[in-house]
C-alpha cells in the first residue's frame, strides 16, 4: 500500500479533458404569440428562465402571428404555442416544469429516431 503518493494522470486523460469535442447544436424553440396577449406575456418568463438555465443548449425565438395570415389562421386563439421542430411542446398556459418535461421527451424521441 502506497501512502502519500498521488497517481500520475496520463497525458491521454489530460488531452481528453481539454478537447471535449464539438458541442451539439442548440435546440431551437419557436414561440408563437402576439403583442398585448396576457398569456404570451406570462409565458415569456418561464421560457426565458429555461433558456438561461440551459447553458446555451436551448434557444428561443418569438414569432408574431399577426405578421402572417397563415400563422394567424393556424394558431389563432391557441397562443402562446411553443414548438421544437414540428412538435408542439406547450400551448396556452406555459409552465416551466411541463415545458422542461416536454423538451426531455422530445429529445428522447429524437435520440431514439437516430437524429
Amino acid at each position: 500500500m502506497l501512502l502519500g503518493r498521488t497517481p500520475l494522470i496520463s497525458l491521454r486523460g489530460l488531452l481528453a479533458r481539454r478537447r471535449p469535442g464539438p458541442a451539439p447544436a442548440p435546440l431551437e424553440l419557436t414561440c408563437y404569440g402576439k403583442p398585448e396577449c396576457p398569456l404570451c406575456d406570462k409565458a415569456k418568463t418561464p421560457i426565458a428562465r429555461l433558456v438561461r438555465s440551459s447553458d446555451g443548449r436551448i434557444v428561443a425565438r418569438w414569432v408574431d402571428i399577426l405578421a402572417d395570415e397563415a400563422l394567424t389562421a393556424r394558431w389563432g386563439e391557441r397562443i402562446p404555442v411553443v414548438c421544437a421542430d414540428d412538435t408542439v411542446l406547450a400551448e396556452g398556459k406555459v409552465s416551466e416544469l411541463w415545458l422542461r418535461r416536454a423538451i426531455e421527451a422530445h429529445l428522447a424521441r429524437r435520440r431514439d429516431a437516430g437524429e
